[in-house]
């Protein structure tokens, strides 16, 4: 049986839709913009976009008395990738809301951690090199590498 999922801690769900369902033992969470709930505003920047999201998810979480460690999959949504992902995976930086949920959590060896991120690049000098011939490039994308147009 499933269990439609509300809080007023996460953005109110807009369209045919939940903020979450619960079947059985798990819990399926719609996906959270970074809008903060008391005020509808985005925050600066996608450290705090990424913390709002997260906050938003915990508070649906919480209402089947679960928390981001029972999380097995997600997925993001960036504009930007190669700038907002580079940010995304830095290492979290201390806070009390982290602190109060490492606590909670009961974790004694939590560490921040780092999850780089290394790009393919086609010219090798900022990335991971790609190795690739014109055909498979295709004509639009090799036009575009090397700045030619129309006329």
């Amino acid at each position: 049986m499933k269990q439609v999922l509300a809080t007023e801690q996460a953005p109110a769900a807009i369209g045919p839709y939940s903020q979450g369902i619960a079947a059985g033992e798990t819990v399926y969470v719609s996906g959270q913009l970074p809008l903060d709930p008391a005020t509808g505003a985005f925050p600066e920047g996608i450290a705090a976009q990424t913390a709002q999201s997260l906050k938003n998810i915990q508070a649906i979480l919480a209402q089947q008395g679960m928390t981001l460690a029972n999380v097995v999959k997600t997925t993001v949504f960036l504009a930007d990738i190669k700038g907002d992902l580079a940010g995304m995976c830095l290492p979290g930086q201390e806070n009390k809301h982290i602190r109060r949920s490492i606590d909670t959590m009961g974790l004694t060896d939590f560490t921040y951690t780092a999850y780089p991120a290394r790009f393919f690049d086609v010219y090798g000098r900022q990335g991971h090199p790609v190795r690739t011939t014109i055909s498979e490039m295709g004509p639009e994308l090799l036009s575009r590498l090397l700045g030619l147009n129309e006329t």
